[in-house]
């Protein structure tokens, strides 16, 4: 082998290396279009639309963990499990986890839905029927007929 063969080897290598090392740290979503932050815009409830973009509530959607979250003078954190099958979206085993000024964090498991109602949650153990998700719009119906619509934040 000459000189130049082995360069031209070392090279190709080195490239195939470097290219395997940048795809390794792209993490591709566990969840497809569900995953990511997704605002809260309106609550349909008996014939009632409730716009509530301005509010700064939001659904956050990583690996096993949904997130829920509002801005403003309080900033909650209320965390939960969920199950996503085909059209169904089920959510269950609710954390609230309270951020107090100090730093200080309380965390405890969620005995009521009433902190939940915000978002258009009323049980703790609830599946919804995702009506829409795309890349950019998630749409949720809940068993009492309840229609929350969202956008990708």
């Amino acid at each position: 082998m000459t000189m130049k063969t082995i360069k031209s080897f070392l090279a190709v290598i080195s490239i195939a290396i470097m290219g395997l090392m940048a795809g390794s740290c792209d993490k591709t979503p566990i969840n497809g279009d569900l995953d990511g932050m997704w605002q809260l815009m309106r609550v349909e409830d008996n014939g009632t639309t409730i716009d509530v973009g301005t509010t700064q509530r939001y659904m956050c959607v990583q690996l096993h963990l949904i997130q829920l979250t509002q801005y403003g003078d309080v900033h909650t954190g209320i965390f939960c499990h969920f199950n996503h099958e085909g059209n169904t979206l089920r959510l269950y085993d609710f954390y609230d986890r309270t951020h107090y000024v100090d730093n200080q964090i309380a965390e405890e498991k969620m005995t009521d839905a009433d902190k939940l109602s915000p978002w258009g949650i009323y049980l703790l153990d609830t599946t919804f029927q995702v009506n829409k998700l795309t890349s950019d719009a998630l749409i949720l119906q809940d068993p009492a007929g309840r229609v929350l619509t969202f956008r990708k934040f």
